[in-house]
């Protein structure tokens, strides 16, 4: 040990060797030698062996050193939803949310389907009922015999007893005329008889009731007579 002792201080002596001291500065220098049973530091890179007790230096690291730690990223997770619960005011509200279109949709059609139904009532209403004029004189009289058909007055002769009308012959003619005088005109609407004489002057309306025709007459003198045809034989 003495040996040592004394090669240490004259190395030391000559400035070859620095023998380190711990202090301030061991928190800024890293690269140093230790020995591992005596624990002295050495900050002569050169020295292998400690000039105490001879064992093998090892590196030393300052105590200010920090190991570096290493921070794992943060893992990617997923948002797990919101759980609602049951009978929560949101679920109320999304349920009622949910409601209102359907609610609108029905009230919709069912306004379609009453308008229709009155517009249907309506048009009923307004249209007018057919006569079933077979049923209902069946029901009054069974035993009614129908209206002859009216006879057509082309081709027939007719004669009258009127006293006022100076004509008593009256032959209605194929081509309109009476008595083949253009001035004598006639016309008939199924049981109505218009006759014309003189271009006019004097007009006849009359009712045909089978052989028997009952008119009125009127005149440009305004003179008024009634008067009956019947159908010669």
């Amino acid at each position: 040990m003495l040996i040592a002792y004394l090669v240490g201080s004259v190395l030391n002596h000559f400035g070859k060797i620095s023998i380190y001291k711990p202090g301030l500065h061991d928190l800024y220098t890293v690269a140093m030698k230790e020995c591992p049973r005596c624990s002295r530091v050495y900050a002569d890179e050169s020295l292998r062996f400690c000039l105490d007790d001879g064992a093998s230096l090892v590196p030393r690291v300052s105590p200010s050193a920090q190991q570096t730690l290493r921070i794992n990223p943060p893992r990617a997770t997923r948002a797990k939803p919101t759980d609602v619960l049951p009978g929560s005011r949101l679920t109320l509200a999304a349920r009622e949310q949910s409601l209102i279109p359907w609610i609108v949709t029905g009230g919709a059609l069912l306004l379609v389907v009453v308008m229709g139904i009155v517009i249907t009532i309506v048009m009923l209403a307004k249209r007018p009922a057919s006569p079933n004029t077979n049923g209902a004189n069946a029901g009054k009289n069974p035993t009614a015999t129908p209206t002859p058909l009216t006879l057509g007055l082309s081709g027939t002769r007719w004669t009258q007893t009127s006293t006022v009308s100076q004509i008593k012959e009256f032959n209605f003619r194929p081509n309109g005329t009476i008595n083949n005088d253009p001035g004598d005109t006639w016309k008939q609407e199924g049981n109505q008889l218009t006759m014309s004489f003189t271009n006019g002057y004097a007009i006849y309306r009359g009712t045909i009731t089978g052989d028997r025709i009952d008119y009125k007459a009127h005149n440009k003198v305004n003179f008024d007579w009634t008067g009956t045809l019947e159908r010669a034989r």
